[in-house]
């Protein structure tokens, strides 16, 4: 039995773990699905991750933020100017939609803009699927177990990252 040196590279940086393990020389450690080259080299996980496709879908009903502005009032009760939100933070236009549209509405419409966009994706070999947004439909389930029982897939994995703010 020899000792090993693991290291291990994290988002560039790399990373000595400071533990030496009583290992045989060659090994291959299929089951976790990782590479051991050789004795004093980096001992990393095979990536088999990949992103294949990505949609986006926009409402077709627009606010502009000078609109917006002017409804609010921002001249009469705050002192600033109707154009202050798109001079200062570039901010020109929202999207809106009716009040009944759900936020997995307009999930499954992009992502079957991502599935049409490359037709040679297997649904069945989807292995995530991950709603990000401020809004959801339901406090539970998450949205993303809505957005994948009405696209017919079957994934290992399915939640909801939130976002901070409207912005």
């Amino acid at each position: 039995m020899n000792n090993l040196r693991l290291r291990c590279r994290s988002e560039g940086v790399e990373n000595v773990i400071m533990k030496y393990l009583p290992l045989p020389q060659n090994i291959i450690m299929n089951q976790l699905n990782y590479q051991l080259l050789e004795q004093t080299q980096l001992y990393r996980p095979v990536i088999q991750t990949e992103i294949l496709a990505a949609g986006s879908y926009l409402p077709p009903q627009k606010v502009s933020s000078k609109d917006l502005m002017s409804e609010i009032g921002t001249e009469l009760r705050y002192g600033m100017s109707h154009t202050w939100m798109s001079d200062s933070m570039g901010i020109y236009e929202r999207r809106m939609v009716d009040d009944e549209v759900t936020p997995s509405e307009l999930a499954i419409k992009a992502a079957r803009n991502a599935l049409e966009s490359n037709p040679d994706i297997d649904r069945d070999e989807i292995d995530a699927v991950i709603f990000c947004g401020i809004e959801r439909d339901l406090p539970e389930p998450a949205t993303a177990h809505i957005i994948q029982r009405k696209l017919g897939l079957s994934a290992a994995h399915t939640f909801d990252v939130a976002n901070a703010c409207f912005g």
